[in-house]
């Protein structure tokens, strides 16, 4: 009999319970970074070997607030720090003042987010929950990757790899680290093992992810906070496996001086080959990437990269656009080309696409690209927040 699959981490019928808590208290577009907040913190507690019941001593305490405090100043640094760029304390206060922060604490004490119960897919979900009900995201060009789309890129990416093989995985959107975390699952079910490395510029999202690294027993500090484009936090690493799903229609113009500077610099900089429009810079992703593959003589690189239709045919023949894809075929780095269906990604109905990046093809392969037609290959499927799901 096979084994049932565990509930969902917050359904969003669960997810308006918790903003019935919060309202009149807190503004609505505060209750998504509480709920992330809160269910962090009791995953936290939950994953130690001897689970702690810090929240249920903060809904009992007289004093919540004072409670939460001295709690907190007992952890360990790194689980201080990722606490502190959740920003804990100050949303704690605000909920102690509103008379809110035993009951909540109280919720969730209630609530088994253990990270035996809910793996990172799970936390993937909330967040994709959380954006559709208390965020409007459709400007910010941020989409939380299907786990269907993350798994084509994984089995796409890593198929020259066997069991025993070990890699450098290197995500530069990393997000609250979904595609990181599922792609190491998959890939160990493989018998593959991968160091996970990543950047993020939300400081909550790259909390979230680090937490999430800690909860795996990785090192959260490899995934670094800020922005990849204007500062590079692994400069200098050269990575045998990339994967990432980077904002759509990026507009980069409050970076533009930095990006333009290195540019200058030519091939001592990572925007060489050309600079798309200032309101669309998702393909400066994908030369940050190529930038980071290692070199075909340690091996090569391979790379897994979610793109919208302007990544293939936006710009005029003499664009930074146009010159970025000639720089990709001259240098043959396009392996494939795979169009995925339609109304995969959350708040967006546009075209979308994987690449595959790879520096050392076989022989038979170099000089080709193979394009696939796959937005026909899907099955219905329902998910959080009225999404159509692909399968």
């Amino acid at each position: 009999m096979a084994e049932a699959r565990p509930p969902p981490l917050l359904s969003a019928a669960a997810i308006w319970r918790v903003a019935d808590l919060l309202r009149g208290g807190m503004e609505p577009a505060e209750y998504g970074p509480v709920i992330l907040v809160f269910t962090m913190l009791r995953r936290l507690e939950l994953s130690r070997a001897r689970p702690a019941r810090w929240l249920d001593a903060v809904a009992r305490a007289p004093d919540p607030l004072a409670c939460l405090d001295r709690l907190t100043n007992r952890l360990p640094g790194v689980v201080r720090d990722i606490i502190s760029q959740l920003e804990v304390m100050p949303l704690a206060r605000r909920l102690a003042r509103a008379d809110l922060l035993g009951g909540l604490a109280a919720h969730f004490t209630a609530l088994d987010l253990s990270p035996a119960r809910h793996g990172t897919e799970a936390m993937a979900r909330l967040f994709e929950e959380l954006v559709h009900h208390f965020a409007d995201t459709r400007r910010t060009g941020a989409h939380f990757t299907p786990p269907e789309v993350t798994d084509l890129m994984v089995d796409l990416v890593f198929a020259p790899d066997g069991p025993g093989a070990r890699h450098n995985l290197y995500d530069p959107a990393a997000g609250t680290g979904a595609l990181l975390g599922r792609a190491a699952d998959r890939l160990r079910q493989r018998g593959i093992t991968v160091d996970l490395f990543g950047q993020e510029i939300s400081h909550r999202a790259c909390a979230l992810c680090r937490a999430d690294m800690l909860l795996r027993g990785r090192a959260p500090g490899q995934i670094v906070c800020g922005d990849t484009l204007a500062h590079d936090g692994h400069a200098g690493r050269r990575f045998a496996r990339m994967l990432s799903n980077p904002p759509f229609g990026l507009d980069w113009r409050h970076i533009r001086a930095a990006i333009q500077a290195e540019h200058a610099q030519g091939h001592a900089g990572r925007f060489a080959p050309g600079l798309p429009r200032v309101a669309d810079g998702s393909m400066l992703f994908m030369l940050h990437l190529v930038a980071h593959m290692r070199s075909p003589r340690a091996g090569g690189a391979r790379i897994g990269v979610v793109t919208h239709g302007a990544a293939l045919t936006g710009g005029s023949a003499d664009s930074g656009e146009s010159a970025i894809r000639r720089y990709l075929v001259e240098h043959d780095l396009i392996d494939a080309v795979i169009a995925l269906p339609a109304d995969m990604f959350v708040n967006t109905g546009i075209a979308t696409y994987v690449w595959i990046l790879d520096n050392n093809r076989p022989a038979a392969r170099r000089g080709t690209v193979r394009l696939v037609d796959a937005t026909g290959l899907w099955q219905r499927a329902l998910s959080g927040g009225g999404k159509n799901g692909a399968r």
